[in-house]
């Protein structure tokens, strides 16, 4: 059980290290890695109550904290000694918390705008947002139009502005299947699929979703947003990540969406919208399926790209630059380039950052 605190909590004053052995057995002692010092605070205080006690400031709103290196939201309870790093905005764990917030918020102002059959779907980050669509009943299909994305922005400033508290909560994964069947569009196959006896989820009044992070305490938190049209859907934008008081500037990345795009339209081919429906493909014994048919869809990919190589006019390219970060396939990738240029009758010669690896001497 939570204790109970006064409004105007004290600042605590921080203890000696060395006091390991706590007599009081109503206190718990943690060690605040902001200010490198340790309290003494009753037991079972939330991490919102502790920021509170020891008068912690960020230079932007603390959002959530690591407790011993594993982040937890403002109502985790503190129970044994912990170390604890709070969090705010300027983090990248800070933001991915924030944009998890703001997209529980999006998607809760989609059900209450256009009913519990439409649902919202976040397709991918583009231009220093997230790109949305939303999936309508097939009986009711429509148009994601100016009209309605602006109608939609302002009903998430609607629900911000009503600072709605957001709980973590957790059951039985049956519980929270009925929860969730209960819902007009309510998708279940992702707790059938995890295996797990028990399922956390977030309720925000009277709206449920489920997220495997950690959310804010409340929808008030969410400050920055904006919500406009970008080609058939609409893109979310956030703060920035180095100044989280500004919204994040949009660069035009029309190829980077086409890319995105063809690889929606690939997953459509193999069946796939999402974690549970794959996680479903490889219970069912479907995952060689899978493999081979994504094998062939790049294989056909990386061919088309040879022909475009051997007939672009009015020169053919004398050099093919392949970027990606570590791991991503590039030598593998130029191997097979290689191999359809070979069938084109190009002869490439493949200079590979692999062969950069030599002794510092040489």
């Amino acid at each position: 059980m939570q204790p109970n605190f006064p409004e105007n909590v004290p600042i605590l004053q921080p203890c000696v290290a060395s006091d390991s052995d706590l007599n009081d057995q109503t206190k718990v002692r943690i060690y605040c890695k902001n200010n490198k010092c340790y309290y003494d605070v009753p037991r079972g205080s939330s991490i919102m109550q502790i920021r509170d006690m020891i008068g912690i400031t960020l230079p932007y709103k603390i959002v959530a904290a690591r407790v011993n290196y594993k982040l937890e939201d403002m109502s985790f309870l503190i129970y044994r000694p912990k170390d604890i790093e709070f969090v705010d905005l300027s983090s990248p764990s800070g933001m991915r918390c924030y944009v998890r917030t703001l997209s529980m918020v999006l998607a809760c102002a989609v059900e209450k705008l256009f009913g519990k059959t439409a649902v919202l779907r976040i397709e991918h980050p583009i231009c220093k947002g997230y790109y949305c669509t939303i999936q309508w009943p097939k009986e009711e299909p429509r148009s994601l139009t100016p009209a309605l994305v602006e109608q939609l922005k302002e009903k998430v400033k609607e629900l911000i502005a009503q600072d709605i508290p957001i709980h973590n909560c957790e059951k039985q994964t049956r519980e929270v299947m009925k929860l969730f069947k209960e819902r007009a569009a309510g998708e279940v196959t992702l707790f059938e699929t995890l295996g797990m006896p028990y399922c956390r989820y977030f309720t925000m009044g009277d709206y449920i979703d489920y997220y495997t992070g950690v959310l804010m305490p409340s929808s008030g938190y969410l400050d920055i947003f904006d919500l406009e049209p970008y080609f058939d859907g609409m893109l979310l934008r956030i703060p920035n990540r180095q100044c989280p008081i500004m919204l994040e500037d949009t660069i035009e990345q029309d190829k980077m969406f086409d890319t995105f795009s063809e690889y929606v339209g690939w997953n459509r081919l193999l069946g796939i919208r999402d974690v549970a429906d794959f996680n479903k493909a490889c219970l069912q014994n479907q995952a060689y399926d899978m493999i081979k048919l994504s094998e062939a869809l790049h294989e056909k990919k990386v061919a088309h790209i040879a022909d475009e190589i051997a007939n672009r006019q009015p020169r053919r390219p004398k050099f093919i630059l392949i970027s990606g970060p570590s791991s991503s396939g590039k030598t593998t990738f130029s191997k097979r380039l290689t191999i359809q240029l070979r069938v084109n009758g190009i002869t490439p010669v493949v200079i590979s950052m692999d062969n950069y690896f030599v002794n510092r001497v040489d």
